[in-house]
């Protein structure tokens, strides 16, 4: 049994020693170079989630610059059309000034609504 114990503690990487008292186990040194190479693959894993992360970021740069520019071009579409608006408000409210005055000037004879023909037409 006890031999099965040690050896089952060496398998995993662990040294057994025999004792007459009990079975105490000893983890064994990692070796410089073991430990270099899982320093190295660690790197290369953050390096390869650092490199996910820096592409989505760049599409995301991407989307953003190009909603931007369509935002610029709206602000500019609803600048146009509030001009246009204003524009035909100006137009209709004369529209309506020579339509009030055109309604005036039917009620009150031609001669009264010019000074120079009052003259003239007596």
């Amino acid at each position: 049994m006890l031999q099965q114990h040690a050896e089952a503690g060496t398998s995993r990487g662990q040294e057994a020693i025999e004792d007459d008292s009990d079975v105490r186990v000893v983890e064994l040194l990692v070796s410089n170079e073991e430990e270099w190479v899982y320093k190295e693959l660690d790197a290369a894993k953050i390096i390869r989630e650092n490199e996910k992360l820096w592409r989505h970021c760049e599409g995301a740069k991407a989307a953003l610059e190009e909603a931007q520019v369509a935002l610029a071009k709206a602000r500019d579409a609803v600048a146009v059309v509030e001009a246009v608006v204003e524009e035909r408000r100006l137009v209709y409210e004369c529209m309506e000034e020579e339509a009030r005055l055109g309604d005036r000037l039917i009620d009150v004879p031609l001669c009264d609504a010019d000074p120079f023909l009052k003259k003239v037409f007596g």
